[in-house]
């Protein structure tokens, strides 16, 4: 089964949602292909000597009708993105809660509870981002990349195929850097999750703590955590440290290429001014989904990660499972009867209790006596069903647990 399917009942109901941002991001981005062809036309009319008062108010009504356009679809593509974004953050986390219900407590001492606290805010925050930004980026970069391509071409193929000159050495770097990136947002978040765990460990334990006068050596060994979580997160800092200048610097020698070279068209009359203005503001249009890609690298990578974690979760059979059909009860009249009863642990090989055997008539009082460790809470928690007994080993009113 897909990672995705946990999701498949999110995306069936908010699809109407997804789509409509997604046009309204479409339109927006194609009105930003329209301003610099108007640019690019007023330096025409200006070194051509042809523009007129007029002319000049209509290029400039035209920009601002443009802009306004454009922030009204940004404000509705914000709307429909991340607004779903934000329903994905509150379905998980309800669906991640209710998920934690059904498990046995048999989970929850094998996972740490500072794990599912991280589980719960930063790995879904991750997916939200994936989901939101991480979308928004996606169709920039795809839309955008080939409508800009398209229009460069139109411009000056040449000159174009100058200016892609450094972009093969810009997607080597990307996908140089994305194994090491996902590798460490990894660590980061298994980091943060001890880290937010030795927290919780401490505040539920305090009293224990001050009673046996440990503070100073919980301090050193939360300032462990902490030293270790800040390593963690220094490593990722360096990487992207080195990541996005390097896109930068890869993408400024495009600009170079045009510069040069377009320069010379223009001075031989190859190309006009005011298609060299426009080829420079559409290169610049490229170079953002360009860089963009490394920013949903990042996404995609903190996203996928935190869906692995969160479908681990969501993959995880109980350990306790009441039958579809069980026996009716009538009134209970509190006769309990444990026969031969053997436990072992989940992963244990040594039982904690072995040929238990026990009769207990309504009304009747026994204490549970014996050394730590010797089973007694393993037998309250078999019969609170906390755990599963073996069947037929415990008998309320004759009727097997």
């Amino acid at each position: 089964m897909s990672k995705l399917a946990i999701l498949k009942e999110f995306f069936l109901k908010n699809l109407h949602r997804y789509l409509l941002g997604i046009l309204f991001l479409l339109f927006v981005d194609a009105l930003q292909l329209v301003t610099p062809k108007l640019i690019g036309e007023i330096a025409d009319s200006l070194k051509a000597g042809t523009i007129t008062f007029g002319r000049i108010t209509l290029y400039a009504g035209s920009i601002i009708g443009i802009a306004l356009l454009v922030a009204i679809g940004r404000f509705s593509w914000r709307m429909y993105l991340m607004g779903t974004a934000r329903r994905l953050d509150f379905y998980l986390r309800n669906k991640l809660f209710l998920k934690l219900q059904t498990l046995s407590v048999e989970y929850f001492h094998r996972h740490k509870t500072g794990d599912l606290m991280a589980h719960a805010t930063n790995d879904i925050q991750a997916i939200r981002m994936a989901f939101g930004q991480g979308i928004v980026l996606l169709v920039d970069i795809l839309f955008l990349t080939g409508m800009t391509l398209l229009i460069l071409l139109t411009i000056s193929p040449r000159l174009t195929m100058m200016a892609l000159t450094p972009f093969p050495f810009l997607l080597a770097v990307i996908l140089g850097f994305g194994k090491q990136l996902q590798y460490r947002f990894k660590a980061v978040q298994e980091a943060f999750s001890r880290l937010t765990d030795k927290a919780q460990e401490n505040l539920t334990g305090i009293r224990v703590i001050k009673s046996f006068v440990q503070e100073e050596a919980e301090i050193e060994a939360f300032k462990q955590e902490s030293l270790n979580n800040v390593q963690k997160n220094m490593r990722l800092v360096r990487i992207w440290g080195v990541f996005f200048p390097l896109m930068g610097l890869i993408a400024t020698f495009a600009f170079i290429i045009v510069i040069w070279f377009g320069g010379v068209q223009v001075v031989n009359n190859t190309i006009t001014l005011g298609d060299f203005i426009a080829f420079l503001s559409y290169l610049n249009l490229l170079i953002w989904p360009m860089t963009a890609i490394g920013w949903l690298i990042n996404i995609i990578q903190r996203g996928t990660v935190s869906l692995q974690r969160l479908d681990k979760i969501f993959r995880e059979i109980p350990g306790v499972v009441d039958p579809v059909e069980t026996a009716p009860i009538g009134r209970l009249e509190g006769n309990l009867e444990i026969n031969n009863l053997t436990f072992t642990y989940p992963g244990a090989d040594k039982p904690v209790l072995k040929g238990v055997n026990l009769t207990l008539k309504k009304g009747r009082t026994l204490a549970l006596v014996g050394k730590t460790g010797s089973g007694k809470t393993t037998l309250v928690s078999l019969l609170l069903r906390l755990y599963n007994p073996p069947p037929g080993s415990i008998l309320m009113d004759g009727i097997d647990l």
